[in-house]
């Protein structure tokens, strides 16, 4: 899916999604269910699930913003891009090699994608 701006919401289901390629923004929202996105490309972006998992593949992004109450949050950095990840959570774990740590951040590679991960009970692994 291919537009300026992408919104996409569910309240009791799972969204599951190819490629989405935004000029400018994406939002998904999940209530209750999961999140999986096959390949994200935008300036900003926004993933929140209350109860569900977060997974996607980040192929370009300027900033995004990740969130959950109850459920696991994967990220796959694609083709080289570099993050800068901030991670906050209640009681999960974090899963990921090679990265530096600048601050708060968790730098991935040139760290040019901004990303903030925040969860209440739930880890994080990035790829």
């Amino acid at each position: 899916l291919t537009a300026n701006e992408i919104k996409i919401s569910s309240v009791s289901g799972s969204v599951s999604c190819g490629e989405l390629n935004a000029r400018d923004e994406i939002d998904v929202t999940s209530t209750s269910g999961k999140i999986m996105v096959d390949s994200l490309r935008a300036q900003e972006a926004e993933l929140n699930s209350v109860s569900g998992s977060v997974t996607a593949a980040l192929a370009e992004c300027g900033k995004m913003d990740v969130g959950t109450t109850s459920g696991a949050v994967r990220l796959t950095l694609l083709d080289g891009l570099g993050a800068s990840i901030r991670f906050r959570s209640t009681s999960g774990s974090l899963h990921a090699d090679q990265y530096d740590v600048s601050g708060e951040n968790l730098v991935f590679g040139d760290g040019a994608c901004r990303v903030r991960v925040d969860t209440t009970s739930g880890s994080l692994t990035v790829e």
